[in-house]
């Protein structure tokens, strides 16, 4: 992976199934944008509403890396544009597709060849933080190590891999959630069915495949947060923010 050239951050949530990772990117997307406003109201440039110039520019160079049939621009133009400058976007509200080549991956037996396809999802994917990061801080549900925990934990074969190669922009910081099993069985009983997918109901018992990807993520030496017994607010204030405002650079009277 290579180290993200842009004055912007990449901040990524890694984890299993039901600990908590959507609702983390919410809430720091909030946080973030939430100083962005503050420095606005102060009259800050870089904090300034985005352009129709601006966002001429980058739906431009979106449709130069990808092509235009992927890609909802007035979905994409209503996400980026308001009235106060949006300073952190989420990756998965950003509306583009994936070609139909990379769409059938779950179909795909092999371990070794649907890594293939993930990873080449995730270069697919790393155009678009390459258009967004000199506008905006980039906040991700899963990024490259669940793509290899994953693989791990299905029986991929990593022994020909040069992982320094994989084509990535490396997060500036990585956040890695866990929950015990007790509190994901109560999550899962509190969703909507219709919302719940095979992973979820998969449980995180000693062997598991979801032991074992957690175990597999825990490798790459991410920031851990331990979310059990813990309200979300308490995650966010006493851990999350913190780190945020240092991956920042934000004092912590903003």
């Amino acid at each position: 992976m290579e180290k993200n050239p842009h004055e912007n951050k990449l901040i990524v949530f890694e984890g299993i199934d039901l600990v908590g990772k959507t609702t983390m990117c919410e809430m720091s997307e909030e946080w973030i944008n939430s100083i962005a406003l503050e420095r606005g109201l102060r009259g800050e440039e870089k904090f300034r509403a985005i352009g129709h110039d601006e966002m001429t520019s980058i739906q431009s160079k979106l449709f130069f890396e990808i092509d235009s049939d992927f890609i909802d621009k007035r979905k994409l133009r209503d996400l980026l544009m308001g009235k106060r400058r949006k300073s952190a976007v989420r990756l998965e509200q950003v509306p583009f597709d994936y070609p139909d080549r990379y769409k059938k991956v779950k179909e795909i037996e092999c371990p070794d060849k649907a890594l293939v396809v993930y990873l080449r999802r995730l270069a697919y994917k790393n155009k678009i933080l390459n258009v967004l990061l000199p506008h905006f801080n980039m906040i991700c549900d899963r990024y490259v190590h669940s793509i290899l925990a994953r693989a791990r934990a299905q029986g991929a074969n990593f022994a020909n891999m040069n992982l320094d190669q994989i084509e990535a922009i490396a997060p500036d910081l990585t956040v890695l959630l866990t929950l015990d099993e007790r509190q994901r069985t109560e999550r899962l009983n509190l969703r909507d069915r219709d919302s719940i997918t095979p992973y979820d109901k998969l449980r995180k018992s000693p062997g598991s495949f979801m032991e074992t990807m957690e175990e597999n993520l825990k490798t790459f030496s991410p920031e851990i947060v331990d979310c059990t017994s813990k309200t979300r607010e308490q995650i966010f204030m006493t851990f999350l923010r913190p780190k945020l405002n240092t991956t920042l650079n934000v004092a912590e009277t903003l």
